[in-house]
């Protein structure tokens, strides 16, 4: 296996760690109701593990932006806490 080969493969697995910690989280420790009914579908990291693109759907009311932009909102204040817990509960810096 070569070292890009490699790399890839670990971007995959912190990928999936990221997805399932994060929609555990959403489900059960975010707290603003602003943030209910959304779910983690897809983590997108770059290959140096530095960023990451969360995307998330919503269960009900996806057609309606002002819903979506809610979401967004909430979702933006829980940001820190989220990436405090994951980083700790992964073992990431």
């Amino acid at each position: 296996m070569t070292a890009e080969q490699e790399t890839r493969t670990r971007v995959r697995r912190v990928e999936k760690g990221l997805r399932e910690e994060l929609a555990s989280m959403l489900a059960h420790e975010v707290k603003d109701p602003g943030a209910a009914g959304a779910i983690v579908t897809r983590v997108d990291l770059t290959n140096d593990l530095r960023s990451a693109k969360v995307h998330v759907r919503l269960l009900e009311g996806g057609d309606d932006p002002a819903r979506r932009t809610a979401v967004v909102a909430a979702l933006g204040r829980a940001t820190g806490m989220l990436r405090r817990e994951v980083t700790q509960r992964l073992r990431l810096r």
